[in-house]
């Protein structure tokens, strides 16, 4: 969805080794054609996700522990809620 919008509207998809972290700040910037489309609230949680992702590309399952595991688990379903109604918040404002 971000790199969508990147794309189509922002004509700016950001590049090298921490693109994904840099598309995630972009978001929750205004640009001359939309408004942010993340509070930086949000995409300080949704970067705990990506170090997991990071992180877990770059070693074995095993040495996952469920307490680092948990702090990502238990909130995910508020997180995904958050999510959804930032981007139809942006989406209604950017109609």
């Amino acid at each position: 969805m971000f790199l969508s919008i990147a794309k189509g509207v922002d004509d700016a998809v950001p590049t090298g080794a921490q693109w994904h972290r840099d598309l995630l700040t972009q978001m929750t910037k205004a640009t001359s054609n939309r408004g942010p489309v993340l509070t930086d609230e949000l995409a300080h949680q949704l970067a705990g996700y990506l170090g997991f992702r990071h992180f877990y590309r770059h070693a074995y399952s095993f040495f996952l522990e469920w307490s680092e595991v948990e702090k990502l688990v238990t909130p995910l379903e508020k997180v995904w809620d958050q999510v959804k109604a930032e981007l139809e918040l942006f989406l209604e404002e950017f109609r």
